[in-house]
């Protein structure tokens, strides 16, 4: 081959190039193909992880019956992401396609290839591009054209027709395949990353477990420090172990919060192993993105290093807080779940940048990953504890009460007809009297100061304000499952109902007071595991109050953002009491709690002076104020509404109770 054949210059019309386009397509279904086997493990694969991911919806909405809606959400959400996917792979191929073809139906132009000792330069009219001679992947002929390919799909094509005869051809391709060997023999030695032990050297040293020498690398990572793939041990061994330490770790935490007398919650199980399918397939998704086979692992075994690492310090943060070794107020606790998210994104970004590290045009796609496979998951599937406190049947109100206790035996007899007894106690009306009907609701069956305000208030009303005969409680919670009906949309709109039908409409006064957690879109949970009880918003109850026809209402709403029920529900009959602003959250819940701010300061003390639920709300507020700002909380702004005709008719019972002989307070 004469010396000035080692540069060759030729023009690639469209035609040829798109049949080399079909030839390298075709070259890759076949490499992929492996028989019928491989079809069958994914068609199973499918299912088993349409299952999976079923299964992990329910555990999101804490079995509430939403899965479906979920379920079919997200499959559309899939099919419409494939379908821009599709289209966007094929917008960018006619964009590249048309941005390679001159006006003459030429490719990329008039170019050439030139041999040099370092590289093989390829040159057209826009670029110059090095291919170091180790790059080469294969050099190959079809159809006499010469296929240069630097991985599996991407490749440089050069016509036969740039050679004279094929002879010179297939010197010019010798030559190519000798450069190619000689380089990658002579660098060799220069592994990419050649800290990292490889697999045998690692077990020939003790090393495929790597237990502390990942977590220290995990430590280095969850507070950002430089991490090399010399400090980790990515083998499959290394990840069993760091799986296996951060069960253990969350295992702990949870012994360490609740004590030794527990047992364990296997339920909680399938949360606290969500994190190893999804960083596994974050792995290989960066590990394909940037050609790298070794990225599965390290990047797997460091996540979860750190994940360990920041599953144990939100836990040591929550076991000071709850000991009282800090005080931690609720506003400030509040923000946790956000901080660690983004804590978690940064750690994730800092893996991916420094221990396998993108094009820049594919740091923003992986970014976007990270949050729908790691980030995501994590706040909609927050972890519990692996250990709780140990289920005993027989404990009474005094103790924990049986969590599963709305589907024992007993409760369930008893709720049978729980309603109805409930209802058939209920005294009608007295002629000539403006009476007080008052119905409460306990919403939220995990927390027992729901259900202590809601007594509260029952005795309240009946012992002060005469309506002894005419109260009804529903209260979701497991140590009342024997005395009082469950609290439901159903339970309630069924209440509402039959409480109207005793009213005398013109006369009579109902006063409703609802208390559970709520959330920004307005929304009261309510809660009775595992029963799957509907949300209560805004239209639902008014839904309910409409349907029972009853005129003069006083309605009370405790939770967070509740003042997002005073539009829907206002009108010129009814009081509207709130504990919040609709954007803003109230306080007092919890086990430990006897009532929530709202309920303390308005019915456990103002209404025990006064008969006025505006002056009493007045005070109330007053009270709150002071309290948040005494205890380092955010104003939760209570709110009113008073009907322009309701308070005339309230001032009416208020005369009436003022002048009976009075009750003794409580």
């Amino acid at each position: 081959m004469q010396d000035e054949r080692l540069q060759i210059r030729y023009d690639l019309t469209r035609a040829e190039y798109g049949a080399a386009l079909r030839y390298v397509a075709q070259r890759l279904v076949r490499q992929a193909s492996r028989g019928w086997l491989p079809v069958l493990l994914m068609l199973v694969g499918a299912v088993c992880g349409g299952i999976i991911g079923y299964a992990y919806m329910e555990l999101a909405n804490g079995y509430r019956g939403a899965s479906g809606p979920w379920a079919l959400w997200g499959a559309a959400a899939f099919f419409v992401a494939w379908i821009i996917a599709a289209w966007h792979q094929q917008f960018r191929a006619r964009k590249v396609f048309s941005g390679s073809v001159a006006d003459d139906g030429s490719v990329l132009g008039p170019q050439e290839f030139t041999v040099t000792p370092e590289a093989l330069v390829h040159r057209h009219r826009s670029a110059m591009t090095h291919l170091a001679w180790p790059a080469l992947r294969s050099i190959e002929e079809k159809d006499g054209n010469v296929l240069i390919f630097t991985d599996n799909a991407a490749f440089y094509m050069v016509p036969g027709k740039a050679f004279a005869d094929a002879a010179e051809r297939s010197a010019w391709m010798e030559l190519l395949r000798a450069r190619a060997r000689s380089d990658a023999a002579a660098a060799e030695p220069e592994v990419p990353h050649a800290e990292t032990p490889s697999a045998p050297a690692a077990r020939a040293a003790g090393l495929e477990w790597g237990l502390l020498r990942n977590f220290r690398a995990g430590i280095k990572l969850a507070v950002l420090q430089r991490v090399g793939r010399g400090d980790l041990v990515a083998t499959a061994e290394g990840f069993v172990a760091q799986i296996v330490l951060a069960t253990v770790g969350s295992f702990l935490i949870g012994v360490a919060s609740v004590g030794l007398p527990g047992q364990f919650n296997y339920y909680e199980l399938p949360r606290v192993l969500l994190y190893v399918p999804l960083t596994l397939l974050f792995g290989l998704v960066i590990a394909r993105l940037n050609k790298d086979p070794e990225a599965v692992l390290v990047l797997a075994v460091a996540l979860t290093a750190a994940g360990t690492v920041v599953t144990i310090a939100i836990g040591a943060l929550g076991l000071v807080a709850q000991h009282q070794i800090l005080e931690v107020s609720e506003r400030h606790w509040r923000f946790v779940p956000y901080l660690s998210s983004a804590w978690w994104a940064a750690i994730i970004m800092a893996a991916v940048l420094r221990l396998a590290p993108p094009d820049v045009r594919l740091r923003f796609g992986a970014f976007v990953v990270s949050l729908f496979l790691l980030v995501l998951p994590a706040w909609v599937i927050p972890q519990g504890y692996l250990w709780v406190p140990r289920f005993d049947p027989n404990t009474d109100a005094a103790g924990r009460a049986p969590y599963r206790g709305i589907a024992e035996e007993k409760a369930f007899y008893a709720q049978h007809d729980a309603l109805p007894r409930a209802l058939a106690a209920i005294q009608p009306e007295r002629p000539g009297i403006a009476d007080l009907y008052v119905i409460t609701g306990g919403l939220y069956a995990r927390e027992d100061v729901f259900m202590k305000e809601v007594r509260v208030i029952d005795a309240l009303f009946r012992e002060r304000f005469d309506a002894d005969g005419r109260t009804l409680m529903l209260i979701n919670n497991p140590k009342t499952l024997e005395q009082n009906p469950v609290a439901t949309l159903t339970s309630l709109t069924t209440a509402l109902r039959h409480v109207g039908k005793l009213m005398n409409p013109e006369e009579d006064v109902l006063v409703l007071y609802v208390s559970s957690h709520g959330s920004q879109q307005h929304h009261l949970a309510v809660e009775f595991w595992p029963l799957r009880l509907k949300s209560i918003d805004p239209a639902a109850l008014k839904g309910a109050v409409d349907q029972s026809g009853i005129k003069w209402k006083v309605i009370v709403v405790s939770a967070c953002y509740s003042g997002g029920f005073v539009e829907p529900l206002k009108d010129d009959h009814t009081l509207i009491i709130t504990a919040s602003s609709p954007t803003k959250v109230s306080f007092g819940c919890g086990n430990e709690s006897d009532s929530t701010y709202l309920a303390k300061a308005l019915f456990d003390e103002e209404m025990r002076k006064t008969y006025s639920f505006e002056t009493a709300f007045s005070h109330a507020r007053k009270s709150i104020e002071q309290r948040e700002k005494s205890e380092g909380h955010m104003p939760s702004e209570p709110q009113i509404h008073v009907g322009a005709a309701i308070r005339d008719k309230l001032a009416q019972i208020e005369q009436r109770l003022a002048a009976r002989a009075p009750a003794p307070a409580q």
